[in-house]
């Protein structure tokens, strides 16, 4: 299980807090991660996502797989096999072969839509969207989208630039899917939704990166803030909020779980502690007055992190 390190600023959106002391409804809780993957082994089916508590799978167990071809290669550091490749693609735990040629990013978004469609809105569901995009894929083929998507970005002189522009703004379209999804279903007024990533961009064009992560120092997998200093959005009816609010938080990866658990209710699993303490209807946004920015500072409990490094790291 690999420990991401993320220094997060949020960026919270809402409108009208809802009463969670009498008549609690669990939320539904929509997770969208760009740049994900499972990366929690795989040796055995006991380690894949439908024997991890998820009821359905659909995507790759590798870093990264190609858009169309829903391939991974890699390199094994083997002088007789230098590479492996394959299909890395899953339906629970079948190989997904008959939806090569279509686009990662459209079967992640039609997948997300049908689970939300089919979903009893009576019952809270927690949907964990990890998309490919806006990783690169294959060596071969690290940046792919479809000529139609890349050609509303022509004044983009670059055309690798242009097509990572389209990468993102197919990524960008899916989220609006799953919104609207939502709000046919009238789901959307009971759940908390989060857009987040897990590192900075790959800015070197050598290793397939075209991101930017200005004006932060760094890129992925470095410890400098452009690598680990991440914007992230919370959207839910669910906050108190007059208007939108940037929250400079110090808040570490592993405060999802227990912040969510208790959002979600928060039963039978006292021990899971978060320096967040979620209640963001209470905690985060309640005062509407609070003009002292200690005050909302105060909330979260980390002051700082130890990072441990090997001596041989990069």
């Amino acid at each position: 299980m690999r420990m991401i390190l993320l220094l997060l600023s949020f960026l919270l959106l809402g409108a009208e807090c809802h009463n969670t002391d009498n008549g609690f409804k669990p939320p539904h809780i929509i997770f969208i991660f760009a740049d994900d993957l499972w990366n929690l082994g795989y040796f055995k089916k006991e380690y894949t996502p439908t024997y991890r508590g998820f009821d359905t799978f659909l995507g790759y167990m590798n870093p990264f797989i190609g858009y169309y071809d829903h391939t991974h290669v890699d390199s094994t550091g083997l002088p007789r096999q230098s590479k492996f490749e394959g299909i890395d693609f899953y339906n629970g735990t079948s190989i997904l072969k008959d939806r090569q040629g279509e686009y990662a990013t459209y079967l992640f978004t039609e997948t997300a839509e049908n689970i939300i469609k089919n979903h009893n809105a009576s019952k809270p569901l927690f949907l964990y969207l990890a998309h490919l995009a806006v990783h690169t894929g294959n060596f071969y083929k690290p940046l792919e989208a479809p000529a139609e998507v890349i050609s509303k970005f022509k004044h983009i002189e670059d055309i690798n630039r242009r097509i990572q522009a389209a990468i993102t703004s197919i990524m960008d379209d899916s989220i609006g899917v799953v919104f609207r999804v939502l709000h046919a279903k009238n789901m959307l007024d009971n759940s908390i939704i989060l857009f987040v990533s897990d590192n900075g961009g790959e800015v070197n064009p050598a290793l397939g990166g075209y991101g930017s992560n200005y004006p932060l120092r760094g890129k992925k997998q470095t410890f400098w803030e452009g690598g680990i200093h991440l914007p992230a959005l919370i959207w839910s009816p669910l906050l108190n909020l007059g208007k939108p609010r940037i929250s400079q938080q110090l808040m570490h990866v592993t405060d999802w779980l227990p912040t969510l658990y208790k959002a979600a209710g928060n039963r039978g699993q006292q021990h899971l502690h978060s320096s967040m303490h979620w209640r963001l209807c209470d905690k985060l946004v309640q005062r509407k007055d609070i003009k002292n920015a200690g005050h909302f500072l105060a909330i979260s409990k980390r002051v700082g992190y130890i990072q441990n490094l090997p001596d041989d790291f990069m």
